[in-house]
């Protein structure tokens, strides 16, 4: 399914994929923790926060912003892949499908330039510690 800007809660599945990465993390020094304003993010890194111990459980450290959140899918959020990949097709996208710009989507040129805006401000940001 594509989930793109919709804020669906992690599932079991999410729910243990963001325990193994926590579990995973504990002993790395970790200094940051930038996270989009989607739940899933949110509960994911929140997790990891609660057993770094650089972080010592305190998740006021993480900072929310929501030009991190993933690619939008338009339409096709909510949607399963099938879909996405004939829309594809059928405007003639041939090769790479994750080229392709669905009403509404994001395309990946947009999402690149979202993607450098927030490193620009992540290192304004940086500075100022």
């Amino acid at each position: 399914m594509l989930q793109g800007h919709r804020d669906y809660a992690l599932n079991e599945n999410g729910r243990e994929q963001a325990r193994r990465a926590a579990r995973a993390l504990a002993t790395q020094q970790v200094d940051d923790i930038y996270v989009s304003d989607l739940s899933r993010a949110y509960d994911t890194a929140s997790a990891i926060v609660h057993q770094n111990r650089s972080f010592g459980g305190d998740a006021r450290r993480m900072t929310v912003w929501p030009i991190m959140r993933e690619r939008t899918f338009g339409v096709f959020e909510g949607k399963g892949i099938d879909l996405w990949n004939e829309d594809a097709r059928r405007n003639g996208v041939t090769g790479d499908l994750w080229q392709h710009k669905g009403e509404g989507a994001e395309s990946l040129l947009e999402l690149r330039k979202r993607s450098a805006d927030f490193f620009d401000v992540s290192k304004l940001f940086e500075k100022g510690k």
